[in-house]
């Protein structure tokens, strides 16, 4: 899971991860209060991956690929099953994919 405390929340938002594409116009919003987490949000990018609003503290999964579904090979970042803290925003681009460690092992 990815989280960020109350006093990161002040400095940088609830924003985690924004694509350095600015044409990409997609969100990812949290479940309980829809603030944004991804911006420029592209499926493919981020499997499973769950995210802890900053502002209510819900956490919110982005989907898994279906079963069969190919994960692209380009720069995997295999997060294992445990938190990590995002103090401020990291910049991804469609190169990159971000999935959950449970999901490399199927």
């Amino acid at each position: 899971m990815i989280s960020r405390t109350k006093a990161d929340l002040e400095a940088n938002g609830t924003v985690f991860f924004v694509n350095s594409d600015k044409s990409i116009e997609g969100k990812f919003s949290c479940s309980g209060c829809l603030a944004p987490l991804i911006e420029g949000y592209i499926a493919l990018c981020f499997s499973g991956i769950s995210i802890k609003c900053p502002k209510c503290e819900t956490v919110s999964t982005t989907p898994e690929p279906s079963p069969g579904e190919i994960i692209p090979s380009r720069g995997i970042m295999n997060l294992a099953s445990e938190e990590y803290r995002l103090s401020s925003n990291i910049d991804f681009s469609k190169n990159v994919v971000i999935v959950q460690d449970e999901i490399i092992k199927r």
